[in-house]
């Protein structure tokens, strides 16, 4: 609700939101955002369970990004298992502290070939993506995720956003203004399983 002070989970719920509009941006490609739960639901889940802080995080995975059916109805789909850490209130943007930051919080886990990790750069300085890249592309032993991207708030009138790819290979997406993230929430199927049906 406006007005309403944002709670850490809120801004989670926030960064996954934009990140998936970067990575959605200048293609056709559309995600659905997952979250795990353990076992078989047998109720439905209210909206406002997305928003406890203990939700859909199952060891080392977050949030799934589904490949959006192109079909209704479709059930086998491509998902991707992804992990969120936000670089905030750390002492700096350099080279150094992103990579201590990154060795002490999320470089330690088990080698995964499943997962990938997000990094949400929520603090102003400099970011030395091509570095970053570097240094996760020859770190041994190797980065323990299939990819690493990086994105963050860029622009603030009007608001605009970038999207790196650091592993394993470097590449920098379409950056994202406001515009395009409008247009990008609207583009796409919206399913509504009560009724088996769905509109554009």
């Amino acid at each position: 609700m406006a007005g309403h002070p944002w709670t850490k989970r809120f801004r989670e719920i926030h960064s996954i939101c934009m990140f998936t509009l970067c990575i959605e941006n200048g293609t056709d490609q559309r995600y659905l955002i997952g979250f795990q739960q353990h076992g078989i639901q047998t109720t439905p889940v209210t909206i406002n369970r997305l928003f406890d802080d203990n939700f859909g995080e199952i060891e080392d995975c977050d949030i799934l990004l589904v490949d959006d059916p192109k079909t209704y109805g479709e059930s086998t789909v491509l998902h991707h298992r992804c992990q969120l850490v936000s670089y905030l209130n750390q002492p700096s943007t350099t080279e150094a502290d992103f990579v201590k930051f990154l060795e002490k919080k999320k470089l330690k886990v088990a080698p995964d070939d499943d997962l990938r990790l997000v990094i949400h750069v929520e603090q102003e300085g400099r970011f030395n993506y091509a570095f970053l890249s570097a240094y996760l592309n020859h770190r041994q032993p190797p980065c323990p995720y299939s990819q690493v991207f990086a994105f963050g708030q860029n622009g603030d009138n009007p608001r605009k956003w970038f999207c790196v790819q650091v592993y394993p290979d470097l590449a920098i997406l379409s950056e994202l203004d406001e515009e395009s993230a409008k247009a990008l929430v609207l583009d796409r199927e919206q399913y509504n399983k009560a009724t088996s049906t769905k509109e554009a």
